[in-house]
């Protein structure tokens, strides 16, 4: 009766590893943002940062920049993957959020998104990810000392069909220099790019790993950091022939407010291996406050005469989501870009602190 059972186990293990047979629908489709690179050419406060993908039909990769009194160029990277697949679903979707507090204090709460699902949008199970983040100061910019951004896997409340995520944010921003004299509010909207993932039963599986980082830095040398190899272990079943990784939550945390020159925030795959459903990754997560010769920078060079260096320690990670699935097409893929920003506190809310780039994927 044993023998029995076993086989019958993998035969039928045999039928789900088929792929389905079902026609790829626009909701079968979707980027999946994996992170970015950040820097300008001399530190400064944040008028505006933010990386995101949006889909709707359309794929798009943009990155936002805007920074406070001094003018200067953004160098940016930006990781996503394309994936389409019978075996998931997705629906992505923006939430808006408005930040109000004081200098030095923290600020943390959690934004409830309320979602009706379509039929084609109840699974067996859902797994949530950040699609990227727009950080826009409403009244003068700050230095940022802590922010963390999370989703939670949604809930499915049955009797109402109705989906709820609840996403998570702290903050912690501060401004000690002399252009933030006699100032004490703190205001920013937060715009909160999300990816909900519909799971079909048994054709995909979701693991969740957490890594941390931790390091300090002087004023006499500078910091150079490499990405690290991570792996990260999934569900060992061969017929998981396909996986992609996403973010689900990170954060940064500093000894105290500082000054940002550079900040790497992103995951990308190396090696996939099935029979072990072991994901090999290059995780990058790196806060930068100061490099040699940022003073007499050729994108500002008298502006950045002001520009200083101090010592201090940061505490880093991100939380990445393994997704294998039976069959999908996925391209990790990505883009480099550069901009310019006038300076003077002008309003972050300019064309030109947007850089926006169409995803091609023919």
């Amino acid at each position: 009766m044993k023998v029995v059972r076993t086989v019958a186990l993998f035969v039928f293990l045999l039928l789900l590893a088929k792929p389905g047979h079902s026609q790829l629908q626009p909701y079968n489709r979707a980027v999946i943002w994996r992170g970015f690179q950040h820097s300008w050419t001399y530190n400064h406060r944040c008028n505006r940062i933010g990386d995101y993908v949006q889909y709707n039909g359309k794929p798009v990769s943009v990155h936002t920049s805007a920074t406070g009194l001094g003018p200067d160029s953004t160098y940016f990277t930006s990781h996503y993957t394309y994936i389409e697949s019978t075996d998931a679903v997705f629906k992505e979707g923006k939430a808006s959020i408005k930040i109000e507090t004081k200098e030095k204090q923290l600020s943390e709460g959690t934004e409830t998104v309320v979602i009706k699902l379509d039929e084609w949008m109840k699974c067996a199970d859902y797994v949530s990810l950040l699609n990227g983040f727009d950080l826009k100061s409403d009244a003068g910019s700050d230095k940022i000392q802590l922010l963390r951004l999370s989703v939670e896997d949604p809930e499915y409340l049955a009797d109402s069909g109705l989906l709820i995520l609840r996403i998570q944010y702290s903050f912690v921003f501060n401004c000690q220099s002399v252009e933030c004299s006699g100032r004490n509010n703190v205001s920013y909207t937060l715009d909160l790019y999300y990816l909900l993932i519909g799971l079909n039963d048994f054709g995909t599986k979701a693991t969740e790993q957490f890594f941390p980082r931790s390091y300090s830095w002087d004023r006499k040398e500078e910091l150079f950091d490499r990405p690290e190899g991570k792996t990260m272990s999934g569900v060992a079943m061969p017929i998981y022939e396909k996986a992609v990784v996403g973010i689900k939550a990170f954060s940064v945390v500093l000894n105290e407010a500082h000054w940002l020159l550079q900040w790497n925030n992103n995951v990308t795959p190396l090696e996939y291996n099935p029979a072990t459903g072991k994901m090999r990754l290059s995780l990058d997560l790196l806060y930068k406050e100061w490099q040699e010769g940022m003073r007499g920078s050729s994108a500002a060079p008298q502006p950045s005469q002001f520009s200083a260096k101090r010592k201090g320690w940061a505490l880093l990670d991100s939380d990445i989501v393994l997704l294998q699935l039976r069959s999908a097409e996925i391209r990790h893929l990505g883009r480099n870009g550069s901009m310019f920003w006038k300076g003077y506190n002008r309003n972050p809310n300019k064309d030109d602190a947007v850089n926006s780039s169409e995803i091609p994927l023919d």
